[in-house]
């Protein structure tokens, strides 16, 4: 008698774990959104008709040597910046943001 309940033991806790093992499977959903409404706008500029105070930061110490070779209003997420490629004679052209007020932006 003995024998037969050790074994009705062992079954009924055989049984459970493999039912327990056969419930571990979960389903996961991945969703990814995109923006799809960042719009950008770029308008040429030239580097002469840079607002003042674009051209004044332009002639500081900051960016000594070098010279505006092109440079574009941008407008995007609702901002406008000037973006202004910079060159100087044995660098590699360097772009630069400014806002409206001749402030870096990133």
């Amino acid at each position: 008698m003995k024998k037969v309940i050790i074994a009705s033991a062992a079954l009924f806790f055989a049984a459970i774990s493999n039912v327990k093992a056969g419930t571990t499977n979960t389903a996961v959903e991945i969703t990814t959104s995109v923006k799809a409404d960042t719009t950008e706008q770029r308008t040429p500029v030239k580097p002469e008709e840079l607002p003042a105070t674009v051209q004044q930061t332009l002639s500081g110490d900051d960016y000594k040597g070098w010279t505006p070779s092109s440079a574009f209003l941008v407008a995007k997420d609702g901002k406008e910046y000037y973006e202004v490629k910079l060159t100087k004679e044995g660098s590699e052209a360097n772009i630069v943001k400014f806002d409206k007020d001749g402030k870096k932006v990133d």
